[in-house]
């Protein structure tokens, strides 16, 4: 009775970890906003967020868009994802496919993981009736501190590759960090540079930073919530910064090994 007590309490906090710190990114990998983490969803798990993301263009016209993700633990330390958003560039769809596994090692306590992930759109007009297809490639390492508060900070390195877009190919630093402030509640940030970045209207801007503000809170060990602001959309950036907010809920053997444990 007690080891399977003892099994309970484990699935619980591994259920109420995925739900708090394994939250898809805008991006679809898990992570900060849009910056990914070392983190994985935990094994058959499967979490499910949709966000609403509202920006204006130059004209101010309202662009709304509604980014779906679906992550899966495919095995330990490895996950899969599907993203969609069909209303991602002035109505044009957008979907993406990632998997992201993390190390078997650590160094020094800092966790890593490397990812990959593919995104395409319909052709569109801004890009001279072409497609967009994105590729990236990237290489992350998660510390946690204890600052007097619980503290997660990321640096990492990717390639991103924008098919059909000049002068957009190349690598780029990541940096992101989030602060639990408060019982069940996060605050994180991320910053991405990009250099001789367009916007994704197809337009060079020259010298771009991605970044992202936001706050998450876990409701329930499956069920979280975030919101904030952003200038990234999927892995490209905007003129002017974006309200987010979203929900997301996890489940899957996690949840089933705890009600069996409990019984």
């Amino acid at each position: 009775m007690k080891q399977l007590l003892t099994l309970g309490m484990v699935a619980a906090l591994l259920a109420f970890a995925c739900a708090a710190h394994a939250y898809p990114n805008l991006s679809g990998s898990t992570g900060y906003i849009q910056a990914p983490t070392a983190s994985v969803i935990a094994p058959g798990s499967f979490g499910i967020a949709a966000d609403y993301v509202g920006s204006k263009d130059d004209n101010n016209n309202q662009k709304d868009s509604y980014p779906i993700r679906l992550q899966y633990g495919v095995m330990n330390a490895l996950e899969v994802g599907f993203g969609y958003d069909g209303n991602a560039f002035d109505g044009k769809s957008l979907w993406n496919i990632n998997a992201k596994y993390k190390l078997p090692y650590e160094f020094s306590g800092i966790q890593t993981a490397v990812g990959a992930s593919y995104g395409q759109t319909p052709t569109l007009p801004d890009w001279g009736g072409k497609e967009l297809k994105a590729t990236q490639l990237y290489v992350a390492g998660t510390d946690k501190f204890n600052v007097g508060i619980p503290l997660g900070v990321t640096l990492g390195v990717n390639w991103t590759q924008l098919q059909n877009v000049n002068k957009n190919s190349g690598w780029r630093i990541q940096l992101g960090a989030d602060a639990e402030v408060y019982k069940n509640t996060w605050i994180l940030a991320d910053l991405q540079s990009i250099a001789k970045m367009g916007d994704m209207t197809g337009h060079m801007t020259g010298q771009k930073n991605l970044w992202s503000l936001g706050a998450r809170y876990a409701f329930t060990q499956d069920l979280s919530a975030e919101a904030g602001v952003t200038n990234g959309m999927y892995i490209g950036e905007t003129k002017k910064a974006n309200f987010f907010v979203g929900v997301d809920y996890v489940f899957g053997l996690v949840e089933q090994n705890e009600k069996s444990a409990k019984k």
